[in-house]
């Protein structure tokens, strides 16, 4: 099973066990740095295309919000008959702001809360 991971940066160690635990410890992860389309539908198949050129049957990865829509909408439809016999999944990873450190007012970043199955 390979996983294609849209993200300027690497998947974290929480992010990869924890989405292994729920995928199977058989996966492959692909890193894309993608610069994604204006356009939210174009951007969604721009996406599944680098999906299906890797073979990946999960897509996951930080994105913006409209993307994540016309992604899932575009899933549907290859899930639908025009993927191939193999289904696709979409995985969101969701975040948390970070504890703060003693005498800090805030955290600095995020870190690693759990996935949705959008798809």
């Amino acid at each position: 099973m390979n996983i294609l991971w849209l993200s300027r940066h690497g998947m974290t160690p929480a992010q990869r066990a924890d989405l292994f635990s729920l995928v199977g410890n058989e996966g492959h992860v692909i890193t894309i740095n993608m610069t994604f389309l204006n356009d939210g539908k174009s951007a969604a198949l721009q996406i599944c295309d680098a999906a299906q050129a890797n073979h990946c049957n999960i897509i996951t990865g930080v994105m913006p919000a409209h993307v994540a829509v016309h992604l899932v909408r575009r899933i549907d439809v290859l899930n639908d008959g025009k993927w191939g016999a193999q289904r696709v999944s979409y995985y969101s990873p969701v975040s948390v702001a970070a504890p703060a450190v003693e005498g800090e007012v805030r955290g600095g970043g995020f870190v690693h809360d759990h996935w949705e199955l959008l798809r």
